[in-house]
């Protein structure tokens, strides 16, 4: 049976061929320049944004009383670089349809403590952080802004008024190098400090990336749906979850666990970030007009998060569901393997609109697929909730 994955890793074989033989070169020692095209001075390159996100707090130097603010809802892995650099983690709600931050809790959970703000583009559409980033400046904290899912070509570097962007190109990123984080950091001071540190990190050994290369790009063969349908049937017959494998394959493991992270990025991964950065913009054109097709073939009455978002680069395509389980299944039966995110809520209290999120379904989707599976997911799913809500 075909099935659609939910997720394809960007990633070809001719990446791959680029790859090896730059794992395979002749090493030259010379850096070489990564940069968005607005932001020459501003920008360099880490293993991940984890990574990034870690050489920032190591550069900063909180002390352990000191707190931050996440938005509620962001992956795991980032509230607990913070917790290991020994601050207080708070977390304010977002809306579940607009995901645009709810700045009147932000201002009451602020405190002459409070020394950075942490807020994603999710799914792959663009919040509006000026205002955000007023507050913060008034206050004299930083806003750090995770693009990790919102690249959509190196025209666009970040929203100029926050302290630090950074961009994945992690394995199932858009244009992905299948590692690799970009941080734009717009404080001189800062920039220097980290890039400082960041020096003095051993070099990633290419091996390591070599073997990336090779499993990803192995991975990435299994994009095919005819493929990708007699897996997942295998799977199940075999009783094994499917879902949470995915999750765990694809996913980077948690170097900050290990000190990994701290480690400059080889040569070869410098080149393929590099490549990936000149990817052209009908790339992400034809991704965009692959998503508005499945969002016009959704009903209206649906819940989607960022539906009338004009600047989404549509990563994911996202659905607030009545039953998230039923949703899934049914969907499966027909043939589109919709996933569950590995985003989590951050607090547990008053993040009403960011727990919702949380448990969004994310719809199989890719530039690839035909525009009348596009429409007839679309349709199915529209069917499938109004069903669903009458129950």
């Amino acid at each position: 049976m075909r099935m659609w994955p939910c997720l394809s890793i960007d990633f070809t074989f001719s990446d791959f061929l680029f790859g090896a033989r730059r794992c395979l070169s002749r090493r030259t020692n010379e850096p070489i320049p990564i940069h968005f095209e607005s932001e020459a001075e501003r920008t360099f390159l880490t293993l991940s944004v984890r990574a990034a996100f870690d050489l920032y707090l190591v550069a900063r130097n909180y002390s352990p009383q000191d707190e931050c603010i996440f938005v509620g809802i962001n992956v795991p892995e980032m509230v607990a670089i913070a917790r290991l650099h020994g601050l207080t983690v708070k977390a304010v709600d977002i809306d579940p349809l607009s995901t645009e931050i709810c700045l009147e809790q932000l201002k009451a959970r602020l405190t002459s403590c409070t020394r950075f703000v942490l807020v994603p583009h999710l799914f792959g559409a663009r919040v509006d952080l000026r205002g955000l980033s007023s507050i913060a400046q008034q206050r004299g904290i930083d806003v750090i802004e995770d693009c990790a899912q919102a690249y959509s070509g190196r025209s666009w570097s970040g929203s100029p008024t926050t302290t630090a962007s950074l961009f994945s190109f992690g394995p199932m990123k858009t244009a992905t190098a299948l590692q690799g984080g970009i941080a734009v950091v717009r404080d001189p001071q800062l920039r220097e400090s980290m890039q400082s540190i960041l020096a003095s990190y051993p070099p990633q050994p290419t091996w390591r990336y070599f073997a990336r290369l090779c499993r990803f790009t192995l991975l990435a063969r299994f994009s095919n749906p005819w493929l990708y349908g007699i897996v997942v049937a295998v799977f199940v017959r075999c009783g094994i979850d499917h879902e949470a494998l995915i999750h765990r394959a694809t996913r980077s493991a948690n170097i900050v666990l290990t000190g990994l992270h701290r480690q400059r990025p080889c040569e070869a991964l410098q080149c393929m970030v590099r490549r990936k950065l000149t990817t052209g913009n009908a790339h992400f054109e034809k991704r965009r007009e692959a998503g508005c097709l499945l969002h016009s073939a959704l009903s209206q009455s649906l819940r989607i998060p960022q539906r009338d978002h004009h600047q989404s680069a549509f990563w994911v395509v996202p659905v607030l569901s009545h039953d998230v389980d039923s949703l899934k299944h049914r969907l499966r039966l027909a043939g589109f393997d919709a996933l569950s995110s590995r985003l989590v809520s951050v607090g547990c209290s008053e993040i009403e609109g960011a727990t919702e999120l949380a448990q969004a379904v994310l719809l199989p989707f890719a530039p690839a697929m035909p525009r009348e599976e596009l429409v007839r997911l679309g349709k199915l799913v529209s069917k499938i909730e109004a069903s669903i809500g009458e129950s």
